[in-house]
């Protein structure tokens, strides 16, 4: 009796034991992501810059605002160039007039808007101006920053990728950038769950993005310039943010009061042909690392293609309280660097490193 009792439970560890070993399904990776693609361009002295396709109601058919649009998380609304383009009678005004960031006189509207050629948000938030600014320029962004952008009404939108993530019932979204080069397609992926691949052990995050400002940023430590650490420090009172911008252009940096960093980087760049010497800026090539944490740092690739943009005097980025703007990770951070995951219900960041 007693070998049989023992026998059976033998039985049952043993079936356990097998059970245990079976593979668990994983929901994360068995998700199919819903997918906008966008596209990249950019060189060394170029902006970096990744472009969308953003079209509206004309009559019975979608129109395109332009050939393409910059897909910019360092923005806020998708704003369009002209709203006299628009079919009056498929857009509702929310609010009549504003002057939205770049100084354009512009009305809030609200109506159908697709995205990517693929993604329709029936009833999207959005700005259009009705005139120039006073450079008479017009602004034509599609801005995807999680941030927030207040006006005195309260009233200006929210991005239609954050737009997008709720229509969907998918808060995370992930910005995949790719060169041209790879004939790899550069993505914006919805997902329901954390993707497996951001729990991996070198992927950073989460991080929280910084509270109460208009972009998507997160707070870092410090630089290294070619593998060798910094005294860089804006402020003793003050925390450095970087801002994850992927319509940044180059890497742009604000040194500190005592310019710890002009000394220390060597290989010198052409800059931009927006940079200008009232700007007190000098340009580089030097490979950069970015502390983000202690035990997770962020490496550009060595491959002389990432300019950073140094500006040699303070106040250059605006200080928001106790943080600083003190880096833009600019768009060879997001071709180069890392894969990005934004979960827009818990407002943080994680980075997959290419």
């Amino acid at each position: 009796m007693i070998a049989e009792i023992i026998m059976i439970l033998a039985a049952v560890v043993l079936l356990v034991s097998l059970i245990v070993m079976i593979p668990k399904k994983d929901y994360y990776t068995q998700e199919t992501p819903q997918t906008i693609t966008i596209s990249s361009a950019g060189g060394l002295q170029a902006n970096y810059d990744n472009y969308i396709s953003v079209e509206y109601r004309k009559g019975g058919s979608w129109t395109p605002t332009m050939e393409t649009m910059v897909f910019d998380t360092g923005s806020n609304a998708l704003i369009l160039p002209d709203f006299s383009l628009l079919d009056a009678t498929k857009y509702t005004v929310i609010e009549d007039n504003i002057q939205e960031p770049w100084g354009c006189p512009a009305k809030i509207l609200k109506g159908p808007i697709r995205l990517g050629m693929t993604m329709e948000i029936p009833e999207c938030e959005f700005v259009a101006c009705t005139a120039p600014n006073a450079s008479g320029n017009r602004t034509h962004i599609c801005g995807a920053s999680i941030g927030q952008y207040v006006i005195s009404s309260g009233l200006y939108p929210s991005s239609p990728i954050v737009q997008l993530c709720v229509q969907l019932k998918r808060p995370f979204f992930e910005i995949v950038i790719n060169e041209k080069s790879t004939n790899l397609n550069s993505q914006i992926n919805f997902f329901t769950n954390k993707p497996s691949s951001y729990s991996q052990k070198n992927v950073g995050g989460p991080f929280p993005v910084v509270p109460n400002i208009p972009w998507t940023a997160i707070a870092i430590e410090g630089i290294k310039v070619d593998g060798n650490s910094t005294k860089w420090q804006v402020s003793s009172a003050s925390k450095h943010i970087g801002l994850l911008d992927t319509g940044g252009g180059p890497v742009m940096i604000n040194d500190d009061p005592q310019q710890s960093l002009v000394p220390v980087f060597k290989k010198t760049s052409d800059c931009p042909g927006w940079v200008s010497p009232s700007l007190g800026a000098q340009c580089f090539s030097d490979q950069i690392t970015v502390n983000i944490s202690p035990d997770f740092e962020v490496k550009y690739p060595d491959n002389g293609k990432t300019t950073t943009v140094l500006f040699s005097h303070p106040g250059t980025f605006t200080s928001w309280g106790e943080y600083v703007v003190s880096l833009n990770f600019g768009g060879p951070f997001f071709l180069y660097a890392c894969n990005t995951l934004i979960d827009t219900k818990q407002f943080e960041v994680y980075l997959q490193p290419k």
